[in-house]
């Protein structure tokens, strides 16, 4: 097998074991003006059956939106549905790039991180008199540094494009590992009657 083919099907082969079916997985949730708390899995956050809290009476739903809850969703019994079949809206859109965004920059890349930092040390360290190795481990380890700054100087720009347009309120560094990179305030609506 061809070195390249290899250097290609390690990284692909490590996504799909442990990158996608976590991201498939993972539990999000926003905010309905004037309605309830939605929550989903993975990063498509609508065209689908959504949790709602608290749940909506079938009677309360346009005709489309019950005709695919009844179709679609899990029936509580008396009209009563905890999840209800939610087309896409565009605000949409951006509650799937936040989510995304926060992905990426929450539980990836610091994994990826430390996983480099670990190998460029383990070379530094066994370079020994091998000068070629302890290149490479300094060159691996500046790499790093660089495409962090590139990263995280990607999400600033994002970042403030974000706030310009008004689609996103940025949280504190503090916040982040609680509440998300970004929080995103577009009206998503409930349909209703």
């Amino acid at each position: 097998m061809p070195k390249k083919f290899i250097y290609f099907l390690a990284p692909l082969l490590f996504l799909s074991v442990f990158v996608f079916p976590a991201s498939c997985s993972a539990k999000n949730t926003y905010q309905v003006k004037d309605g309830p708390k939605v929550e989903y899995e993975g990063f498509v956050p609508c065209g689908k059956c959504v949790d709602v809290d608290p749940p909506v009476s079938i009677d309360k739903l346009p005709d489309l939106v019950a005709d695919n809850t009844k179709k679609y969703c899990v029936d509580m019994g008396a009209g009563t549905y905890p999840e209800i079949f939610l087309h896409c809206q565009l605000c949409h859109f951006f509650v799937m790039a936040d989510n995304t965004i926060d992905y990426l920059m929450v539980d990836i890349i610091p994994i990826l991180v430390v996983l480099m930092v670990i190998i460029g040390g383990v070379m530094f360290y066994f370079s020994g008199a091998n000068p070629g190795l302890m290149a490479r481990a300094k060159t691996l380890l500046k790499s790093i540094v660089i495409g962090l700054f590139l990263i995280y100087g990607a999400y600033m720009v994002v970042n403030y494009f974000l706030v310009i347009v008004g689609a996103a309120k940025v949280n504190p560094v503090t916040s982040v590992f609680q509440n998300g990179v970004f929080s995103i305030k577009c009206p998503i609506e409930m349909p209703q009657k």
